[in-house]
Order: C-alpha cells, then structure tokens, then sequence
C-alpha cells in the first residue's frame, strides 16, 4: 500500500503521505480491512493513469540527455537537468519538445492497438538533438 500511495503522491493525486502512519491494533483489524478495500477500489481508478505516465516518463527520460522529465498535478510537464534546474519547455531544442509531443499523443491519445509511421524522422530527431 505505500508503495501506491508512494506513486499517487508523485504525481499529486494524493496530497499527504503522512496521513497514513498509524499502528495496527486487532481491534481495529475489521475497519482497517474495509479502508484498504476501499483504498484498492479507489486507486483502481487511477490505475490506467498511473501505467501511462509512468511509460510516458520513463521512454521521455530516456531519450532526454542530461534531463528528467517530472509530471504533477499542480506544475504539469517539468523538465530538469541533472542539477536538478528546471529548464523551460521552450529552451528545448525541437527534436526534443518532438519528441515529448510525438510520445504523449502516442500515449495518452491513440488506441491501445496503432501503426505508426515516422516520415522524414531526419528533420528535428536526430538522436543527438
């Protein structure tokens, strides 16, 4: 379970982990079954989400030198070098903001089942750009 909450407060979709640290008692061993119940159904719902921006994150990262990408409810799309500075999305160089663009619509706007083809892939995405 920490582990999920873990990852919903990555991205701001739960705003505080400390809300969680408590003891078990077995007395309270039948209302904590139904909150984690509950917890379960209710981060299903963020399940599909969370698979999608953690593959967003993790193929943009790789393709971005020296720089992570960061998402969060509250800043969006946040890009930092490795000194962990933010740099705009418009300091980018085109291949780069691309590239994010091209994953993104990949991602988060096409059916589960799609043919892409690339057409002059020279222009803008070079892999050192």
């Amino acid at each position: 379970m920490n582990k999920k909450l873990s990852i919903l407060y990555n991205y701001g979709l739960f705003s505080n982990i400390d809300e969680i640290n408590f003891k078990f008692k077995k007395k309270y061993s039948g209302a904590l079954k139904v909150y984690f119940d509950d917890f379960d159904k209710k981060y299903n719902i963020y399940k599909e989400l969370i698979e999608k921006l953690d593959t967003f994150t993790n193929i943009v990262n790789k393709k971005l030198y020296y720089k992570k990408i960061r998402i969060s409810k509250n800043d969006g799309i946040q890009i930092f070098s490795d000194n962990d500075n933010e740099i705009k999305l418009s300091d980018l160089s085109s291949g780069e903001k691309q590239e994010i663009i091209l994953f993104f619509e990949l991602i988060f706007s096409t059916d589960k089942i799609i043919m892409m083809l690339i057409d002059e892939p020279e222009l803008s995405l070079h892999v050192a750009w």
